[in-house]
């Protein structure tokens, strides 16, 4: 029997269901796959549905990593189901008018020196562009298509016949195989990997910066038809124009130009952390000694303890803002002995009210993000009824005037828009509220931000100066309306991805370091081989079988697109390499290069 509180019918007894949590990139990629081949597939995803007609309030705002697909990833993807048929009845990839082919690869030095140009005959989407094509494509195979949203997956367990997923709204869904497609999060992810597993996160000592502008104007059409890729002598940068003329750009530079150091890094160790189902933070074994390194950097005056400025440092440096009242406050509570100053063990009761707090913070964002959103769709329900208000009111007077009787459906309409308009406007007045109370918690956080933001600004357009930077590069930083920061950083390749009928995909898998552009064929590849493991072992007895095959095949190659993806940043930021001074033959023979020496430290 089915999980779902009914009995599969004979049609659905005689095909594989599979149950998707996540309607990302990935998810959405692997059921376009393999519904193309006859698999029903249910994808389940945490957010809620954008209603149609709704701004797209985000096009310009802030950096967004494209999917990027090759020639061959685009023919993948059309025999999927992307595709239409042109004047002359041929089938065509179609990526709708969002997509954007990019026909040039472009190796600059940082001074805007062309140094080599490849033909690339590429196709890039936003993510969210490309999640709500796959959607509308797959519309047309209703019987093999279903997608619902705002349910967060709580629970994945096995069932007679298959594996299944338990929402937190109370739906549950069964299938022949469960694919978890929704991040590092991912709670299949969590079932799969074991609850006390921890990544091997890798810290290359580089940190990113990353904008979008909108290009209304076309004052940057020198970005138009190639991607481009800046190397200095320890950085690099990449340019691409987005469709809906949105560019993108990131600049990677050592973190110690940032004026930082090893501190830097030590905000991401500490929010990968589990908070146990009570609540209270679990800090793994393997990083004790990791933390202990924290605590004497921060002991700047080593004298064994951290003193009240010591303290504030160390809070600073996570990103959060405290006033002295607060940091007296929380000295007080931890501050047992009453001494004024943290010895090591202090220090780590410290660190897990400081994960409490970042995690407060993040999850306020979040669900600011969220009311933001239901605000706007209140706003377009409140637009729509007040029109038909006023054309069943004027429908009304025109009637009356006449002297004729008004249908009663049009005079009851009329009458009861105006409660349901109140109903509308009391709604908004509760997400309002509720949105104030979510971003008060942050907004001391984002005004301390702005300050330290505005000066790590300044700094980089000092620097770009200094580098004698590409005066196209240096103008479109400074459009930037508020470019990100964020430390470069990337996790191991899990060891096996399947756990009987589970299995992962994407970032819940094989998270890729940022800015390589190399995400989208990864997804690509993730759902063709699935589909391929897939159909070689029909009967649904033999799924298990597959996707044993399908990991034992797919782990090695991601492995190895990590290391490809770890080189390429190595190869743009190579120290004493200036690219200025570059020949062709040398610039050839190392981008030529098989591998390069890695400088990453990794921990457990």
């Amino acid at each position: 029997g089915g999980w779902n509180g009914r009995l599969r019918t004979e049609e659905e007894e005689g095909r594989t269901r599979a149950v998707i949590v996540g309607g990302g990139g990935g998810g959405l990629i692997a059921a376009l796959a393999l519904s193309s081949a006859g698999i029903e597939t249910h994808v389940f995803e945490q957010d809620e549905e954008t209603p149609e007609g709704m701004p797209d309030v985000d096009k310009s705002r802030g950096h967004t990593e494209p999917l990027v697909f090759s020639p061959s990833c685009v023919q993948l993807l059309s025999q999927w189901g992307l595709s239409s048929l042109d004047a002359k009845g041929i089938k065509r990839p179609d990526f709708g008018g969002k997509a954007r082919s990019i026909w040039f690869r472009d190796l600059r030095a940082f001074s805007g020196r062309l140094l080599r140009r490849e033909r690339w005959d590429c196709v890039c989407i936003r993510p969210k562009d490309f999640c709500e094509l796959a959607k509308e494509k797959m519309q047309e195979r209703r019987s093999l298509f279903n997608i619902s949203h705002s349910c967060k997956v709580t629970e994945c367990v096995d069932v007679s016949w298959g594996a299944a997923i338990v929402g937190e709204n109370g739906v549950k869904e069964a299938g022949d195989v469960l694919i978890g497609a929704d991040g590092m999060k991912s709670r299949v992810r969590r079932a799969i990997a074991g609850e006390n597993y921890r990544d091997q996160v890798f810290t290359h000592g580089f940190t990113q910066w990353s904008g979008a502008v909108e290009d209304e104007s076309s004052a940057f059409r020198f970005y138009d038809d190639a991607i481009h890729m800046y190397g200095g002598k320890q950085s690099c940068a990449i340019v691409f124009r987005l469709p809906s003329n949105i560019i993108n750009w990131s600049i990677i530079r050592p973190t110690e130009m940032e004026g930082r150091n090893a501190l830097s890094e030590w905000r991401s160790m500490i929010t990968s952390w589990q908070l146990n189902e009570d609540g209270s933070v679990e800090i793994p074994a393997s990083e004790v000694m990791l933390l202990r390194e924290s605590f004497d950097l921060f002991d700047t005056d080593k004298s064994g303890a951290l003193d009240m400025q010591e303290v504030k440092v160390a809070i600073e440096q996570c990103g959060l803002a405290v006033s002295d009242e607060d940091l007296q406050g929380i000295i007080a509570e931890i501050d047992k002995d009453g001494s004024g100053e943290f010895e090591f063990v202090e220090f780590v009761e410290l660190v897990k009210t400081l994960v409490l707090r970042i995690r407060e913070a993040e999850d306020a964002e979040e669900t600011a993000v969220k009311l933001r959103s239901e605000i706007d769709g209140i706003k377009l329900e409140l637009k729509a009824r007040q029109e038909e208000l006023k054309l069943a009111e004027a429908k009304v007077f025109e009637l009356r005037k006449a002297g004729a009787q008004g249908p009663l459906d049009i005079e009851k309409r009329a009458e009861a828009i105006p409660l349901e308009l109140d109903g509308l406007k009391d709604d908004l007045s509760k997400a309002v509220k509720k949105l104030e109370r979510a971003e008060a918690v942050g907004k001391k956080k984002q005004g301390e931000d702005e300050l330290e933001w505005e000066t790590a600004r300044k700094a980089l357009g000092q620097w770009l100066r200094k580098e004698d930077c590409h005066e196209v590069l240096r103008r479109l930083v400074n459009a930037t309306d508020r470019p990100q920061r964020k430390v470069v950083e990337d996790r191991a390749v899990l060891p096996s991805w399947v756990l009987g009928r589970m299995v992962l995909v994407g970032d819940a898998a094989h998270p890729l370091v940022p800015g390589t552009l190399m995400g989208g064929q990864e997804l690509v590849e993730d759902a063709r081989l699935l589909l391929e493991c897939l159909s070689s072992h029909s009967i649904p007895a033999e799924i298990p079988n597959a996707l044993v095959d399908f990991s034992r095949k797919r782990v090695p190659s991601a492995a190895y697109s990590h290391s490809l993806a770890r080189r390429r940043l190595q190869l743009l930021c190579t120290p004493g390499l200036d690219w200025e001074l570059s020949s062709e033959d040398e610039i050839a023979s190392i981008l030529e290069t098989p591998s390069l020496p890695l400088d990453y430290r990794a921990r457990t």
